[in-house]
């Protein structure tokens, strides 16, 4: 096989469909070398003017396969699918991966799990992590047959107090979760309802951050997926919820029906991945793909693909890249996050490069070709994003890490 460390790639190969934005150096395109003039140019801050004339009304599509989704080192989701759409808050801009504030992903299915501990380290990590938050210290113990419990301190009188609670956890019909519980305890002493623990009948009723992903609705907690997470924000339908022991299991289904693209590349090895097609993407500072095909797998299938979305720069790096056709699809491959520090920065052992190639042909699939499928995605855009039009900004309130 192949293999050249991405950072050198990105520097060196340029598709024909891939428009470089570097620092004012000539790029040969398809057709005379073209010079970026200086206000072209931007590397430390949005799309400059070149990059965004790659933009062509289209927008990508994205699919996760198999995927532990790490939001911070101590913080993560299984993504086991996930197909949607990635819009750019500016939906005149190509998507800057570059900056997971600019763009949200707009789910149409996917499921989504969550452990337990995970659960426990994004309230403490985030969603509860500001000075004046209710609730801390809560552990949660998730069991088979949608039934939740959660255990920690509420504030009550300036005085943080034990508390635990147990119910049913189940989709709304709006979309949301909701946990309606039928056993409320605090400093040990039964509490008929939520709005006697939150302390409706002192006049002083405690409010939880709705922008962080829980609201209080009545008796009950109302958990809002696409405010859980760090930016980018993940817009998306419950439709059901399943638990196991451990395990809170959302299911995701806006109701739309769109066509998932095909893989650039034939091979039932690849499970673990994550597939971005059509439209154009902004990525590692300064490259601009055009009729996107970028597939990124998981070097090691054996497990989850361990990605942390806000280090992605750092596991490209780690890993090697393939050019698969004229067209500039690539296919790169990408280490767990816990193998950044083993691999970044490692020089090649040229006499060894060629061992990991098989006697097998990597097949490529035809259909996986986003110049030939511009038309039908243009047809296909969600409702609501017009080309042109600003996308109304981010509303997640979390801030790039």
């Amino acid at each position: 096989m192949r293999k050249k460390i991405l950072k050198t790639f990105l520097s060196l190969a340029i598709p024909l469909t891939m428009l470089t934005c570097s620092n004012g150096q000539q790029q040969c395109l398809d057709g005379p070398c073209y010079t970026p003039t200086p206000n072209e140019v931007d590397p430390n801050g949005g799309p400059s003017d070149l990059s965004r004339r790659a933009y062509s009304g289209t927008i990508p599509y994205i699919v996760m396969k198999n995927i532990r989704y790490r939001i911070h080192p101590e913080v993560s989701a299984i993504v086991e699918d996930l197909f949607g759409h990635m819009i750019s808050n500016n939906i005149s801009d190509p998507v800057n991966l570059d900056d997971p504030n600019s763009f949200s992903v707009r789910l149409h299915q996917g499921k989504l799990i969550m452990e337990g501990t995970q659960m426990n380290n994004l309230l403490k990590n985030f969603t509860l992590n500001y000075p004046e938050a209710p609730l801390k210290e809560i552990v949660h113990t998730i069991s088979a047959g949608n039934r939740i419990s959660l255990a920690g301190k509420i504030k009550q009188a300036g005085v943080y107090v034990s508390f635990e609670m147990r119910g049913s956890i189940n989709a709304t019909p709006d979309g949301l979760v909701k946990i309606d519980p039928d056993y409320i305890k605090t400093a040990g002493v039964p509490v008929k309802s939520l709005l006697d623990l939150f302390g409706l009948n002192t006049g002083k009723l405690i409010t939880l951050d709705e922008k962080r992903g829980l609201k209080l609705d009545g008796n009950a907690i109302i958990i809002i997926p696409s405010n859980l997470f760090p930016a980018p924000a993940m817009n998306g339908r419950v439709v059901k919820v399943d638990t196991e022991t451990d395990k809170l299991i959302m299911h995701f289904d806006d109701g739309t029906k769109y066509e998932r693209p095909a893989l650039p590349t034939d091979d039932p090895a690849i499970k673990n991945y994550e597939h971005i097609y059509g439209g154009a993407i902004r990525i590692a500072g300064n490259e601009t793909h055009e009729n996107t095909n970028v597939l990124t797998v998981d070097m090691n299938q054996n497990d989850l693909f361990d990605f942390m979305f806000i280090r992605y720069r750092e596991q490209l790096m780690a890993g090697y890249v393939r050019v698969l056709n004229n067209d500039g699809a690539l296919l790169t491959y990408m280490p767990d996050y816990n193998e950044i520090s083993r691999r970044k920065d490692k020089k090649s052992v040229f006499n060894k490069i060629d061992e990991g190639l098989s006697n097998e042909t990597l097949k490529l699939n035809p259909k996986s070709n986003p110049k030939t499928t511009k038309a039908r995605d243009l047809a296909s855009l969600p409702a609501g994003i017009q080309p042109g039009n600003n996308n109304g900004g981010n509303s997640n309130p979390w801030v790039k890490q």
